[in-house]
């Protein structure tokens, strides 16, 4: 028998034999780790190790174990100093560069001199990460500032990493990223890229593509992996996009920035120049600022930014036929978008600091829905996308080898639709009139879909990592819980398809005289246009709610995940990476897999 629930269960299982530099996970933070040595190469036992945080202070003190191994986890992206002290040796300083997702290994090694001498090493950064099995990279603040991106999406940058193509721009403002040529599909996760910001998830919810945009002003870095992720990944098929957003430090700093683009470097948009528009009107507008420093002096700190996108661009709808021609044209298609980024982050004690942050996506666009280019502007819809992410996050050193990293996100989308009106539209063909396709004509105008659509997606994550002697030991637990409601209306008033003027002659031809069609002499009026012969006719009826698996207004998609992994260095030259992982998905299938439709 077929239980009432569907079960998704996955378990990954892993094991690797590399020599150590540092590693991957799919964590919104970094870790510190490595082993002391005297000069003579034996282990430093229970030496004091610190690592401070060069803008926020931020400070880690830990004794290294018998083997000389010490690990800090859970460490915000940034550029740390780490000390080392020891009886009878003078202070080791070094300096280490910490990147999401990421183990930087700080290996030192003790000198032998006068005891109120310091002895400074190079700096230690990411570089080869021979101690795990994941292909991917993180993609650096700096890259983010002072690479060009047309349109200011920092995701133009993952493809950077090998086998990530373009970005893929979808409705509802969606972001899709193709990794290792999986292309863009549907549920259930095909082609799914799953992309977080500070660990929280913001993929649109019940389908794929990030739905939040996030400006790059915001973005400290932001990891890509692709083959072999790490058990800390939560579920996806093809890859992952783990992205961290900046922090204010004890210095202020702050940018203005003002982005102009416009026709003169765009080609026409259309097949062949038009007499009464041989020059399209295109502009883009993006301008913003930046701001960030502390509250209280190595106590508090926050981070904002603003930027908006004014665009102006045109569309190109082209009619196949001579006799539709003069309908066809190029377009305004208008686009307005406000992105808001607002973060706090308090240090309680030394054990204990955390983070707070907002971000709001909004924008407003004029344009064709449901991925259908070939529309009139009568046929377009009016979007309106509003996205926010709030997100808060604890770390809790419990002791110097035990640190608790727990984060809450909220995740909120509505995306109303509505048809084009007089005021979008006032001189349009078919503005207000039932929806009319000509498909052997490639022309479509009159009211587009009517859609509202709003989800919510609450996450709660908890990672704990343990540093036991040569064992990196790594455990987390991942529930999401969503709900989504759409109403939908199609067919408002109706959808009539016509036959073409084309398939009226065709049929003119082979009938008597009394039997034939008549046609108007033109077709640039709605009157004419409807004296062609109607194909099919549909209508709605009732309302437009669109009900969910036993009959529920809502759909509800839950998650849970649980992982534990080892990173154990057994010796110098060689590492062993193990751990088990598991997801229940309840919801997200049939109730009864004998009988799809149930």
């Amino acid at each position: 028998m077929i239980a009432k629930r569907a079960v998704a269960l996955g378990s990954a299982f892993a094991l690797c034999l590399l020599c150590s530099f540092s590693s991957l996970a799919q964590t919104p933070t970094g870790t510190i780790a490595g082993v002391l040595t005297d000069p003579a190469g034996a282990p430093v036992v229970r030496a004091l190790v610190t690592i401070t945080n060069r803008d926020s202070s931020l400070t880690r003190s830990l004794n290294t174990s018998d083997e000389g191994d010490y690990s800090a986890a859970a460490l915000p992206p940034g550029v740390y100093r780490v000390t080392a002290e020891a009886t009878g040796f003078p202070l080791l300083e070094s300096s280490a560069t910490v990147q999401v997702g990421t183990t930087t290994t700080v290996n030192l090694t003790l000198q032998i001199g006068e005891i109120s001498e310091k002895v400074k090493v190079d700096n230690a950064a990411p570089s080869i990460n021979y101690e795990h099995y994941q292909v991917g990279s993180v993609v650096s603040r700096l890259q983010i500032e002072n690479l060009p991106l047309n349109g200011r999406n920092f995701l133009e940058l993952a493809k950077l990493e090998p086998g990530v193509t373009n970005p893929v721009p979808g409705t509802n403002n969606r972001v899709s990223v193709p990794i290792l040529g999986s292309g863009v599909q549907t549920n259930p996760r095909i082609g799914y890229s799953r992309v977080t910001v500070d660990g929280g998830d913001i993929n649109f919810v019940d389908s794929i593509g990030a739905a939040l945009g996030v400006s790059q002003e915001a973005v400290q870095e932001f990891q890509i992996s692709t083959v072999n992720f790490d058990l800390s990944t939560s579920v996806t098929t093809n890859g992952a996009i783990n992205i961290v957003t900046r922090s204010g430090g004890n210095d202020f700093h702050a940018s203005v920035f003002y982005f102009y683009r416009d026709h003169k470097l765009a080609a026409y948009p259309g097949p062949r120049r038009e007499q009464g528009n041989l020059d399209p009107f295109f502009q883009r507008q993006q301008f913003g600022f930046r701001l960030g420093g502390l509250i209280r002096k190595d106590r508090a700190f926050f981070f904002t930014s603003y930027e908006r996108n004014d665009q102006r661009g045109v569309l190109s709808i082209q009619p196949r036929t001579s006799e539709f021609a003069p309908l066809g044209g190029i377009f305004p298609n208008p686009f307005l978008g406000n992105q808001f980024n607002l973060r706090f982050d308090v240090r309680f004690s030394q054990k204990h600091n955390a983070f707070v942050r907002y971000t709001h996506d909004g924008n407003n666009v004029f344009g064709p829905s449901g991925g259908l280019n070939n529309s009139l502007p009568s046929g377009w819809s009016r979007l309106k996308n509003w996205v926010d992410q709030s997100i808060t996050g604890l770390t809790s050193v419990l002791s110097s080898s035990l640190v608790n990293d727990l984060r809450l996100s909220y995740f909120f989308i509505s995306s109303p639709e509505a048809p084009a009106n007089s005021a979008d539209c006032p001189t349009c063909l078919g503005v207000g009139a039932p929806r009319i396709n000509i498909a052997d004509v490639g022309l479509m105008f009159g009211n587009a879909r009517r859609l509202s659509f709003v989800a919510r997606r609450f996450q709660l994550t908890e990672s704990l990592a343990w540093q036991k002697d040569q064992h990196r030991f790594r455990f987390g637990f991942d529930w999401e819980h969503a709900t989504t409601s759409a109403q939908r209306l199609e067919q408002e008033p109706a959808m009539i398809e016509l036959y073409s003027p084309r398939q009226v002659r065709n049929f003119n031809a082979i009938v008597p005289p009394a039997a034939q069609i008549p046609l108007p002499s033109s077709f640039l009026t709605l009157d004419d246009i409807l004296r062609l012969p109607v194909r099919s006719f549909q209508t709605s009826v009732g309302p437009g709610l669109v009900l969910q698996r036993d009959f529920r207004k809502h759909r509800v998609t839950d998650l849970y995940r649980l992982y534990a992994t080892d990173t154990w260095r057994i010796s110098p030259r060689l590492t062993v990476n193990y751990g088990l992982a598991w997801s229940y998905e309840p919801h997200t299938l049939n109730t009864a897999l004998r009988n799809p439709n149930s």
